[in-house]
């Protein structure tokens, strides 16, 4: 074989190499992408951004897997209930959650907008927490309920994976969305390194296709 055919016989076999690990670490770095697919709120009763005219007792979370329950009394869910004038609290225990549902009792006040907050454990072991809202409009006369300054004082409430294994449970929703915001940035950051990693495979394989279809010289 001449010199020069052998020289790129022996280029090509690198960039093949090359290429073919390429499209292993792409494959790697997608792997872990489903699992970070944490639940997500299917329905609610109310539904988000409906019009309620009755009377509520409870508000109930539909979730698209299980939610779990990780402390010790069975209640590791979090959902906060306020008012039109966003402080006053309105629910009235702790929620419950049962397979993919989450309740939480309330006694809702005067009429207007009010604005739902939960915290759940993902069955990925991971928190999720969001925010929906609902118009709560009965009929005049109907007994409005004077709410409270603060939350109900709950059972301590179990966060992620790290708690389960010794950390310290903390049971205020603002204080845990951190944990959320640096699952979002984790997303981010694997979809950036797949499209890097297959934009390098798309240019190697060219560069090999360009390399076989040059003439050879003798």
């Amino acid at each position: 074989m001449p010199p020069q055919s052998s020289a790129r016989h022996t280029r090509s076999t690198r960039l093949g190499i090359t290429f073919v690990a390429a499209c292993g670490g792409l494959l790697y770095l997608a792997a872990p992408l489903p699992v970070i697919a944490h639940n997500s709120l299917v329905s609610s009763s109310p539904a988000n951004g409906s019009t309620h005219t009755t009377q509520l007792h409870e508000i109930t979370l539909n979730f698209n897997d299980t939610v779990l329950n990780l402390g010790a009394t069975g209640m590791t869910s979090i959902v906060e209930v306020t008012g039109p004038d966003s402080t006053t609290h309105y629910e009235t225990g702790c929620a419950t959650t049962t397979n993919r549902s989450v309740t939480t009792p309330v006694a809702l006040g005067e009429p207007g907008r009010y604005e739902v907050t939960y915290q759940i454990v993902s069955a990925d072991g991971h928190t999720v927490s969001n925010t929906l809202t609902f118009t709560y409009q009965p009929p005049t006369g109907t007994t409005a309920y004077p709410g409270s300054p603060s939350a109900p004082p709950c059972a301590q409430q179990v966060g992620d994976r790290d708690s389960r294994e010794g950390g310290t449970a903390e049971s205020s929703l603002s204080s845990r969305s951190a944990g959320t915001r640096n699952d979002s940035v984790i997303v981010v950051a694997l979809a950036i390194g797949v499209v890097v990693v297959a934009g390098t495979g798309v240019a190697l394989g060219f560069a090999l296709w360009r390399i076989r279809k040059t003439p050879r010289r003798e």
